[in-house]
């Protein structure tokens, strides 16, 4: 064959070659698994840094369900705090609130980000660890110990990795992680191991957040996580977004809609992707504050989705 033409050719592959990562980089923005130095900032877009928020929905080898909820509040209350929760009794088994302005820290060294509180890592405390593909939880509370580890699977980042006004004169930017999550609680002379899913915020707000949910309402962060399919489902408002982990494969959905169901306490979503339509329910069990906690079942194109650690 000339080489003439073989050249072409060959110029011709690459160009369609960069033609469709061109594409997918077109569809799915600057989306990509953020650096320690980017989980690290205090300020992202020109946007200050809101939270670092973690929670955990699983189930305990002892036939229990569990949920979590914890956060190390920049604004609004400035506060660390963790409670977790044992269903169905809905019975608290940790709660630690301390204020952070006095009784915190912060410590990054390139390798890692630490949270803590109390300072002085007292009879109980709160120590939040972000590694670059993991997260690390342990707390204490009287005679309770929780211990955690959250393994990355999707990273999200709001509007493509972009600024995104979700309210009037409020922007928000930002990462969630959801993770696998593994860990026991020592409690009541026992250890219970634990499994389900996890998942870390990186929260950005510029204007007051949670006066305008209180002000419009409307608001669902909606993590989850199958064997097949793991991510997130936001709303705020008439704001949504969402970020898919199919088969190893960040995908945003061209549309989803969701069916709040009050008598059954379910939450239904349907959404629209080049893999067939994700048909996910979140079935509610109980709730902490205004959070609540699901199990969850599922379809992509009709196929039922599989579990071997419980998603939330």
């Amino acid at each position: 064959m000339n080489k003439k033409i073989l050249i072409a050719i060959g110029i011709l592959i690459i160009v369609i070659i960069l033609f469709k990562e061109c594409l997918r980089e077109s569809k799915i923005g600057n989306i990509h698994n953020p650096s320690i130095d980017e989980l690290a900032l205090e300020e992202l877009f020109g946007i200050p840094r809101h939270n670092n928020w973690f929670s955990f929905v699983g189930r305990g080898d002892d036939g229990n369900l569990y949920g979590l909820y914890g956060n190390f509040q920049y604004h609004y209350g400035r506060k660390a705090s963790i409670i977790m929760k044992r269903f169905p009794d809905d019975e608290i088994i940790c709660h630690l609130s301390f204020d952070w302005r006095k009784e915190s820290g912060r410590r990054f060294d390139g390798e890692k980000i630490v949270y803590w509180a109390p300072s002085s890592l007292g009879e109980d405390y709160i120590k939040y660890t972000i590694h670059n593909n993991s997260y690390e939880l342990e707390a204490s509370c009287g005679d309770t110990h929780i211990y955690l580890i959250f393994q990355k699977e999707i990273s999200f980042w709001y509007n493509k990795a972009r600024v995104a006004e979700v309210y009037p004169d409020c922007e928000i930017a930002g990462i969630e992680e959801t993770s696998k999550a593994t860990g026991y609680l020592l409690t009541e002379g026992k250890r219970i191991n634990l499994t389900g899913l996890g998942h870390s915020e990186h929260f950005f707000n510029k204007g007051n957040i949670v006066q305008k949910i209180k002000e419009y309402g409307n608001e669902w962060w909606m993590p989850f996580r199958f064997d097949e399919v793991q991510g997130i489902f936001i709303v705020f408002g008439d704001y949504r977004d969402a970020g898919l982990l199919i088969d190893g494969e960040y995908i945003i959905p061209s549309s989803f809609d969701y069916f709040v169901d009050s008598k059954n306490r379910s939450i239904r979503i349907v959404a629209d992707t080049p893999k067939g339509t994700l048909d996910i329910t979140h079935h509610i069990f109980g709730n902490i504050g205004a959070e609540y906690l699901a199990t969850s079942t599922g379809k992509l194109n009709g196929r039922e989705l599989t579990q071997t650690v419980l998603a939330g």
